[in-house]
């Protein structure tokens, strides 16, 4: 009994023994981790500091060197007005412009157009004292208040002459501009500058189809002359409900291929075709899936 006590009290020491020797090295371990790190956390600061350092440097470098490019640019634009020349834009270049309105004169009022839109009679344009500094803030302020429209706009012709506007003193009031981009300036037909007189018409409803689309359901429209004054109004309606993959809505066709020009030659309760610029007429069948509803009705009447 003494021995096995003896024994028990010997692996108890050991194990203590033991047991502090494995906690010693943890801990010397630890310590060793944590040295390393902080070494290697020190060694990323100094990293940190001498790239924040670089960094400084260089955008100190590159302020400079705008500061320097900002003079020489004014410096050019005083030397270039000393000579006469002021230049606006790459694609405007004009001389000074002469001040058109002033603070208390009135406005011109102007109609632009899309370049190759024949149909419509323009978009209203007022160019005042605000917008007409220059021909490129009238252009820039063309494209802010249509940017549906005339987002593109970089050019503007004259609509009779087809001539290039150069200077803001050539704009007349109440007249008409084709706006443009860098493409060339179409003029296959003549572009429409008087609006229809406003005819009163009964209320009727139409049924119009794209063009060209057998699959699809028509649009119902009910036409009146207090909605739709004017031929051109129906015209931006249906497109403005309606997609066509060729493009924007102008032509109103018929069922028999004939063009509608006017709201008077649509009849109640008939179908129409909705075109795009100069589309021709698709001569099919029409809202197929209605033709065939009908036909599984007759069947089923046989049947019975």
């Amino acid at each position: 009994m003494e021995e096995q006590k003896k024994h028990l009290k010997m692996n108890e020491k050991y194990r203590k023994k033991k047991n502090h020797w494995i906690y010693q090295k943890e801990q010397q371990r630890l310590n060793d981790l944590e040295n390393k790190r902080e070494v290697i956390e020190q060694g990323e600061k100094e990293k940190r500091i001498e790239y924040a350092s670089k960094k400084r440097e260089l955008l100190k470098k590159i302020k400079i060197e705008r500061i320097d490019q900002e003079e020489r640019r004014i410096r050019f634009k005083q030397k270039n007005r000393e000579n006469g020349n002021y230049v606006i834009n790459q694609s405007l270049v004009t001389i000074e412009p002469e001040k058109v309105f002033d603070r208390e004169s009135k406005g011109y009022r102007i109609y632009l157009h899309k370049n190759g839109d024949y149909y419509s009679t323009g978009t209203r344009f007022i160019l005042n004292f605000n917008n007409s500094s220059s021909l490129l803030a009238m252009i820039i302020n063309i494209r802010e208040t249509f940017p549906s429209e005339f987002w593109f706009a970089r050019r503007i012709f004259d609509i009779n002459t087809c001539k290039r506007i150069q200077k803001i003193e050539e704009i007349v009031d109440e007249n008409h501009y084709i706006i443009t981009g860098k493409e060339l300036l179409r003029k296959e037909q003549m572009y429409r500058t008087e609006t229809e007189e406003v005819t009163k018409i009964d209320p009727i409803i139409i049924h119009v189809y794209p063009n060209g689309d057998a699959l699809s359901i028509p649009t119902n429209i009910r036409v009146t002359s207090q909605k739709f004054p004017t031929f051109e109004k129906l015209i931006r309606y249906i497109d403005g409900n309606m997609h066509l993959i060729t493009g924007c809505i102008k032509i109103l066709y018929n069922m028999s291929g004939k063009k509608i020009t006017s709201i008077e030659q649509l009849e109640n309760e008939q179908e129409y075709v909705a075109a795009s610029y100069n589309e021709p007429f698709y001569n099919i069948k029409y809202n197929i899936n209605a033709y065939k509803k009908i036909e599984d009705v007759m069947i089923i009447k046989i049947i019975h």
